[in-house]
């Protein structure tokens, strides 16, 4: 029984292309070496490019051998059978592509172009989907969430102790979060990124120290010794990769931390999962016996990684977690009545949303290759009428037709391979180009042409030597030779006509995507996401702990600085915030009227600290009210400002101001402003509700200090740090940042589409249009003595220019038609990337119909006017 699977077609295809007398003798022993190759890759598990070079390999080593006598049983080089494959022709395909520069030159560069496209498609999707994570049995690693009303949240700590106690499908359950440390004591002081994690988060993802040793369970509870893990990268820069800098002391907030491991190189969790990549790694057991630990109110930033025991999936780990869940609800409704749970593979987590976009991107990328093939092909059979001659006379002198085809065939290899090159080089600016939208984007920080992406190239250029050689092939031999000598050949023109039309409906189709995706960018860019953030910087500052529990001396040291930097040059506004708006972070807590009865009108709320000029530093409008002053001190009378949707979710039809709130701590809170709502997640998507809350009554060490002034921005940078310096020796600028360059990276993955989605249709339509141009041209040359005939018994110029440009008219017409029906049925599956336009937009639609209609009857304008401008008297007197 025949096995299915591509590569035992591939075996047959290839095989057909040799002659009839070849076939029949040796057939059954080509296909029958090839099912034991066959099961020989499947047992060395290739992937898929190494399976068709070993396929192509093994196929070209037993056709060599058998055209030597005997079926091969080992494994030469495909590229010692490929010769013989090719008849001998590869060697002099050069030197005949060179004598057709008007066929060379295009095909190469239309080749290229689309090899480009889909390499640096392929490059991205290979990045984010296919490349190896660097942990151990990878597929095993989960991110589990809570969930609220289909929000995912951040965990309680008494909630994830459940977890991993309850929960007997994982191996490991490992919780993490934010807490960035000022490292002082040794050089100069310097913010590193840090986090707070549990014992269990190295041995859940299967990493272990190249130094020392990990947090163990004692670093877990309260009261843990202050410990701290240091990467690779820490451990050359600061300790110059001494082995002894186990046990050495270090200050970080200035209090002592031993170091008892360093990590091994490359170690960057948990880039891209939630957070970015960190520095130094500190036991949770220094925050375990905070109030907002110990509370299953408070989910304080929390973020949990598993991994899944043996045997188990992600649908039964999550199955498992979700009866978890139940359980805690029941036992705890008052808090966790309306929680569940969200486990969700690693890959996916880091992929994200920009999984759709990556998705697009590769089947644009291989719409434009195959619009280059088609293109490519068009030309080939064009040439193939022009060599008829040619092949006539190789016939005579008893050239069989698989030698002809041989030749074809190895003329394709050659293009392919040049195309290749040329390719590479195009992937590689596409990738540069794109190089600040892919630096936002989880995963694809670094993505690079390396030996995968190579092998992916050697796989583009023996596809589309297959695909560009083997219809011109296919048409060499008898049937050409019969043909008319004023001809094209038997269906040759058809042919090309239906490529043409293929290569216009592609490009139609890609065109309408991109002015789609277009458009859809322009209307996100009209949006403000609530506030505004031109000529606004942001620093982040982080002070040291205050002694008093109060917080008095925090909440002086940030009005200090704050005076300082509103008294430089060009300066109209300083303001802070806990939580910068479009970092995509945010705290949470439960908000409801003080009046209520139950918990059922609490409304889980972003909440947020800020500083009296934060609203006038980020222009956010104030609807009612008022904002806060320097009055609301700490022995003030607490006071809270709301926005517009929370005051309407809370009080609907009625007047938010001197109502009062509790939650957040808060037994009873006077509203004294309604301000606008801000989009925190970015433009692109909903965020919640939100409650501010004066800084100088719930002081905060860590802030976000907003500037907005009238002068340039990097001449500010400096001025920030030495005031910042002067007002706070020790405490470092951990980020100076345009606040615009936050907010216009959430928009990274529209733009990234957009711009893609342009260029490739753009491109697509550049080969298109040529593919009209070199069909008309072509038709023009075939039919110039015609053309002459018809203009010696009277025809006029016009109507030459009408039969010409009506010939392309329908091509053009025909190839829309099938580019909107595609368009039409491919428009619902680009609903996740497009905002503020409808998937079946028809002003796109019809752009993209005139504007290629207008191009492709432009290009066919060209041959037309040559066709009009013939000599009758000159053509009649060449023939």
């Amino acid at each position: 029984m025949k096995p299915p699977g591509w590569r035992f077609t591939l075996h047959r295809l290839l095989l057909g292309l040799h002659p009839g007398p070849f076939r029949r003798r040796h057939g059954r022993k080509v296909l029958r070496g090839g099912l034991l190759q066959i099961a020989r890759a499947r047992r060395a598990g290739d992937g898929v490019a190494g399976a068709w070079l070993r396929t192509l390999r093994d196929l070209g080593a037993n056709l060599l051998a058998l055209r030597a006598g005997g079926l091969a049983t080992g494994s030469r080089r495909f590229g010692a059978a490929l010769p013989a494959i090719l008849g001998g022709g590869v060697g002099s395909a050069p030197r005949r592509l060179l004598r057709s520069p008007g066929f060379l030159w295009p095909a190469l560069v239309s080749l290229g172009l689309g090899m480009g496209a889909a390499t640096a498609a392929w490059t991205l999707v290979d990045a984010a989907f296919l490349r190896p994570l660097p942990y151990p049995d990878a597929d095993e690693l989960v991110v589990v969430n809570s969930t609220r009303a289909g929000d995912h949240i951040s965990v309680s700590y008494p909630d994830f102790l459940d977890w991993r106690a309850e929960a007997e499908g994982f191996r490991e359950l490992a919780a993490w979060t934010r807490s960035s440390r000022t490292w002082s004591g040794e050089g100069p002081a310097e913010v590193l990124r840090g986090l707070l994690v549990t014992s269990g988060l190295l041995p859940a993802l299967g990493i272990e120290p190249a130094l020392g040793r990990g947090f163990g369970p004692a670093d877990d509870r309260p009261g843990a010794e202050r410990n701290v893990l240091i990467t690779d990268a820490l451990w050359v820069n600061r300790f110059g990769a001494d082995p002894g800098v186990l046990g050495r002391t270090v200050r970080l907030d200035g209090e002592p931390f031993a170091i008892i491991g360093v990590l091994p190189p490359g170690f960057a969790f948990p880039d891209g999962v939630i957070l970015g990549a960190s520095d130094i790694y500190l036991p949770a057991g220094l925050a375990a016996g905070d109030a907002d630990w110990q509370s299953r109110r408070s989910h304080p930033g929390l973020y949990v990684v598993g991994r899944l025991g043996p045997g188990v999936d992600v649908q039964e780990g999550r199955a498992e977690l979700a009866r978890v869940a139940e359980s805690l609800a029941a036992r705890h409704p008052d808090t966790n009545a309306e929680e569940g749970v969200a486990v969700r593979p690693l890959r996916d987590v880091l992929v994200g949303d920009t999984g759709p976009a990556l998705v697009f991107l590769a089947v644009a990328g291989a719409l434009v290759l195959l619009v280059s093939w088609a293109n490519v092909t068009g030309l080939s059979l064009a040439r193939l009428s022009v060599l008829r001659r040619d092949v006539g006379v190789r016939t005579a002198l008893g050239a069989s037709r698989g030698r002809l085809a041989s030749l074809f065939l190895a003329e394709s290899l050659w293009l392919g391979g040049g195309a290749a090159v040329l390719g590479a080089g195009v992937a590689l600016a596409a990738l540069r180009a794109a190089g600040g939208e892919l630096s936002t984007l989880p995963g694809l920080e670094t993505p690079r042409l390396d030996l995968r992406v190579l092998a992916t190239l050697v796989t583009l250029t023996l596809a589309t030597a297959a695909a560009v050689g083997v219809v011109p092939a296919l048409r060499v031999g008898a049937p050409l030779q019969r043909a008319p000598a004023s001809g094209d050949g038997p269906g040759g023109s058809r042919l090309r006509d239906g490529l043409v039309v293929a290569e216009i409906g592609l490009a139609v189709l890609l065109l309408f995507t991109g002015t789609l995706l277009g458009r859809s960018f322009l209307n996100l860019t009209a949006e403000d996401g609530g506030l505004t953030t031109e000529g606004v910087a942001s620093v982040r500052l982080a002070l040291p702990e205050p002694e008093d529990p109060r917080g008095l001396s925090t909440i002086q040291e940030y009005v200090g600085v704050e005076r300082r930097l509103a008294a430089l040059p060009g300066v109209t506004a300083v303001g802070g915030i806990s939580t910068l708006p479009f970092s995509g972070a945010g705290a949470q807590s439960g908000i409801g009227p003080a009046d209520a009865v139950d918990d059922d009108s609490e409304v889980r709320t972003d909440v947020n600290v800020v500083t009296p000029g934060y609203f006038e530093a980020v222009a956010l409008p104030l609807i009612r009210g008022r904002t806060f002053t320097e009055t609301d001190g700490p022995d003030a009378p607490p006071v809270v400002v709301v926005d517009t949707r929370l005051a309407e979710r809370l009080w609907p039809g009625e007047d938010a101001l001197g109502k009062r709130i509790r939650g957040w701590g808060l037994e009873a809170a006077t509203v004294v402003g309604v301000v606008g709502h801000v989009r925190n997640y970015g433009v692109l998507r909903e965020s919640r509700e939100e409650l501010y809350m004066p800084h100088a009554q719930r002081p905060y060490v860590r802030m976000w200090l907003l500037v907005r002034t009238e002068g340039d921005l990097a001449a500010l940078a400096s001025a920030v740090r030495r005031e910042v310096g002067e007002a706070l020796p020790g405490v470092p600028v951990q980020s100076f940042m345009p606040f615009e360059e936050i907010e216009r990276g959430t928009l990274s993955r529209p733009r990234l589409a957009a711009g893609v989605g342009l260029g490739l249709a753009g491109l697509a339509a550049l080969l298109a249009v040529s593919g009209v141009y070199a069909l008309m041209a072509f038709a023009v040359a075939r039919r110039t003595r015609e053309i002459g005939v018809r203009m010696a018994v009277g025809a006029r110029a016009a109507e030459v220019r009408r039969m010409v440009l009506g010939r392309a008219g329908r091509r053009v017409a025909l190839g829309s038609a099938i580019g909107v029906a595609g368009a039409l049925l491919a428009a619902g599956l680009l609903e996740g990337l497009i905002y503020g336009t409808a998937p079946r937009d028809p002003l796109s639609l019809v752009l993209a119909v005139a504007v290629l209609g207008a191009a492709g009857l432009g290009a066919a304008a060209v041959p037309a006017w040559r066709a009009s401008r013939l000599d009758p008297a000159r053509v009649l007197r060449q023939d």
